[in-house]
């Protein structure tokens, strides 16, 4: 026969296990997933910062790379996303003037900066480089689609290249084509993103062949971020927006090379 004591302690037991799967549940309910488009160049600080947004809040992130330019032209033809992470402030800046994203929650995550990188492992980067030979090819992302594209043409104005490198440039619809076409030895040299060189953490770049292009070469990169007007799960989508602005956040951009503020 059964005793009163163990059926009580049988209904605690059943309690606790039906509360412990209730609070569970309500965790997952309201967790979120964030549909964010981002520019090529800051993918891998993103990648880096995913666990940790999980983590802080719950919610996760769906996320789609690709060209500045592209990314706006999706946005305007209704493409599903909550938030975008340009390379740019014009972007931002119109998608708020069009209608398609809130004005108040757009904002400054990251200054980039651009590099020179050498795609031979005997070669520096230097401008000097540039102009050893008649035949090799150099790298950068399309200017009228990315920002880093648009910097590396500054830059090589500034040093008064254009003529000289006109026939030898070679163009990536991205910054990440520009340092893949680098990478694999199509190019011999690339302008990319400073983040990317610094994303390589099995095997880093060595330092002589890349070249920090001197901020005074070109336009600031300054990358701003927005809430889209379609945002499903807004709540999420703010509470990702609040991530970037953090401490932690700012000491995964620096390490990729970015400069933050500091509020």
């Amino acid at each position: 026969m059964v005793r009163t004591s163990q059926i009580r302690r049988a209904a605690l037991r059943l309690g606790v296990a039906t509360l412990t799967i209730a609070l569970v549940g309500a965790v997952e309910a309201s967790a979120g997933t964030v549909r964010v488009a981002v520019a090529t160049n800051f993918l891998a600080p993103l990648r880096a910062l995913e666990p940790d947004f999980a983590a802080v809040t719950g919610h996760t992130l769906r996320i789609s790379a690709g060209a500045t330019g592209q990314l706006f032209a999706q946005i305007g033809q209704g493409a599903p996303y909550d938030v975008f992470l340009a390379a740019d402030q014009a972007r931002p800046i119109q998608a708020v003037e069009n209608g398609w994203a809130l004005a108040e929650t757009r904002f400054t995550y990251a200054h980039g900066r651009l590099a020179l990188l050498s795609g031979l492992a005997n070669r520096q980067a230097t401008p000097e480089e540039l102009t050893k030979s008649q035949s090799e090819k150099v790298a950068l992302a399309d200017p009228r689609l990315a920002p880093y594209g648009r910097a590396a043409a500054q830059v090589i104005a500034r040093l008064g290249l254009t003529e000289a490198l006109g026939p030898r440039l070679v163009r990536g619809k991205t910054a990440a084509q520009a340092f893949q076409f680098t990478r694999s030895g199509a190019a011999a040299f690339g302008f990319v993103a400073l983040s990317q060189i610094r994303a390589i953490g099995e095997a880093p770049i060595d330092p002589n062949r890349y070249w920090i292009a001197p901020e005074d070469h070109h336009a600031p990169i300054a990358q701003d971020a927005v809430l889209l007007a379609g945002a499903v799960d807004k709540q999420a989508a703010l509470a990702f927006l609040d991530f970037l602005k953090s401490d932690e956040a700012k000491r995964v951009l620096r390490r990729f090379g970015y400069s933050v503020g500091e509020e």
